[in-house]
């Protein structure tokens, strides 16, 4: 087993320039929030924007940055030692504070002075968006200290980045003068190469999974991973990543600003070949295009000021930004950079609703400034904890019980009289692994005699009875995750009922004869939803 910093062998460490040589980790903060036992599901940060002069309290140092072949394409012409953000975060309000390398590494992080005696993580994040490590301060055994509580300035050295940070730990450099503010109240448990457990997997997976803590000078790192929440995919540690986790038990940050991220793939039925093939590099090229990612900013019940703009901030972040399109007008698209990355009003959040035109990874953190009535703004970051890799695919289907085929793709012809099965995958996520947690919705559309989508429908009239299993609208048959089991075979099967598929349907303007239908299938969990759509013919 690998360690670099059990206590025997601090001394030693310290004279070979990996850790300070002084360790005795004091403990100077004074833990003021009023969230203690809470954690922060929708991995939102506040960052007050400091004036132009520096702050007499202040985190400095230099990263060496990772190889250029490690950090991506933005990075392969850029100096490697520029363009990484240093965020420090205070366990006491939860504000976080944030300095960017210039073409030296250097980098200055101002913090206010009514932080002082506070303690803070420290994370890094690379110019593609992507976070790096946390740093860890000491430790001892299998137990990183990740907090420091800042009394004074200091600085953290000359910090050389891992090209792999989950095995070579993120730590001060021999110049450092963080020895004396190590605080061991804030910890993170360590993998077999003395790395926090989270770090390079973004808090998900079996290895990052721990008991959930979240209080005291531990608010920002619950789980114990050494992730903070706004990096942590996984913020509770129980296997369920944030966007599924009902059961998070989070708050916004002090300032009730909340941010939130939907992912959206729905494919019609014409596109849908790509994704049952076995062409990895044709599915990455579709999901590109296909994929649209929804941000939104809301303003909580309570919050101390009304938010008046919201605009996304183009660096840090991933390096596809500056291609990323959205809907201007109806049937009309741009460059978001067109518009300053601007968000719209929508009443009761702002929203923007974008594609990347590129790979959009899990891990991708977006950062976003919001002005207040009052002219201020703050900077907020929000991380992708997950992306759709595929759609849920129909592998085979039957009628009436009887036995399954397979699916061959285009229009089925289906007896209206009888129940309709389906066998299907659901999507996989950015791990390979289908998604288990969601709720399917199966919604019917109907065509007339001519291919044209009936409209109007008016669903008392055409089912005086709601078919079993369907919502209000009578036109959505409803399945809950709970009810799901995933077969030895990774698939689901669902009957939907014969009453689906009606002669005609009743309209405001009168009755209307069905020739075809269209189901949606959507898995769906907060605002994430992956859909097919396929495409059913009377016979």
């Amino acid at each position: 087993m690998k360690r670099f910093w059990m206590t025997p062998l601090v001394a030693c460490l310290a004279a070979l320039g990996c850790v300070p040589a002084d360790t005795d980790g004091t403990n100077s903060s004074d833990n003021t929030s009023d969230n203690t036992n809470t954690t922060d599901t929708n991995n939102n940060t506040g960052d007050s924007t400091s004036d132009d002069s520096a702050s007499a309290l202040s985190l400095r140092g230099t990263l060496i940055g990772q190889s250029a072949a490690k950090r991506g394409p933005r990075a392969a012409d850029a100096d490697p030692d520029s363009g990484y953000t240093v965020v420090a975060q205070s366990t006491a309000t939860m504000e976080t504070y944030r300095g960017t390398t210039d073409d030296q590494g250097d980098f200055l992080v101002d913090l206010p002075d009514d932080e002082a005696g506070n303690t803070f993580m420290v994370a890094i994040i690379d110019e593609n968006g992507q976070p790096v490590s946390t740093v860890v301060f000491d430790g001892s055994g299998d137990t990183g200290y990740t907090g420091l509580s800042m009394s004074e300035s200091a600085t953290l050295g000359t910090i050389e980045l891992p090209d792999d940070p989950s095995a070579t730990p993120v730590m001060p450099g021999v110049n450092a003068t963080t020895g004396s503010m190590i605080d061991p109240t804030v910890f993170a448990r360590l993998n077999d190469d003395g790395c926090p457990v989270g770090v390079g997997n973004n808090g998900k997976g079996s290895a990052s999974q721990g008991v959930n803590s979240a209080s005291g000078n531990q608010i920002l790192d619950g789980d114990q991973d050494g992730l903070p929440d706004f990096i942590d995919a996984d913020n509770n540690g129980n296997g369920i990543v944030d966007d599924w986790d009902s059961n998070g038990g989070d708050a916004a940050p002090n300032d009730g600003v909340r941010l939130n991220f939907f992912m959206n793939l729905k494919i019609d039925e014409p596109d849908t070949d790509v994704y049952y093939g076995s062409d990895l590099a044709a599915i990455d090229d579709s999901l590109k295009e296909q994929t649209i990612i929804t941000m939104e900013v809301l303003e909580e019940p309570g919050a101390p000021k009304h938010i008046t703009g919201v605009a996304l901030v183009e660096s840090p972040g991933p390096s596809y930004i500056p291609l990323m399109t959205t809907s201007i007008g109806p049937n009309s698209f741009a460059l978001w950079s067109s518009i300053g990355y601007a968000f719209d009003d929508a009443g009761d959040r702002f929203q923007r609703f974008v594609i990347p035109h590129d790979h959009l990874n899990a891990g991708d953190t977006f950062t976003v400034e919001v002005t207040f009535e009052d002219g201020s703004t703050k900077q907020y970051s929000r991380m992708v904890n997950f992306v759709f890799t595929n759609i849920p695919r129909l592998r085979n289907w039957g009628q009436g019980g009887g036995a399954l085929g397979a699916f061959a793709g285009g229009v089925i012809q289906v007896d209206n009289t009888q129940d309709l099965d389906l066998e299907f995958q659901p999507p996989t996520d950015d791990t390979g692994n289908y998604l288990e947690n969601l709720d399917y919705s199966f919604e019917v559309f109907y065509y007339d005699g001519s291919n044209q989508q009936i409209n109007n429908i008016d669903v008392t009239a055409t089912w005086p009875t709601p078919p079993t299993g369907y919502s209000g609208n009578r036109t959505v048959f409803s399945v809950s995750a709970a009810s799901l089991s995933l077969s030895v075979d990774d698939t689901y099967t669902v009957t939907l009922p014969s009453s689906i598929f009606v002669d005609s349907v009743e309209t405001s303007t009168g009755t209307v004869a069905v020739s075809e239908y269209k189901i949606d299938i959507a898995p769906q969990s907060n605002g994430n939803n992956s859909a097919i759509m396929l495409h059913f013919e009377r016979q």
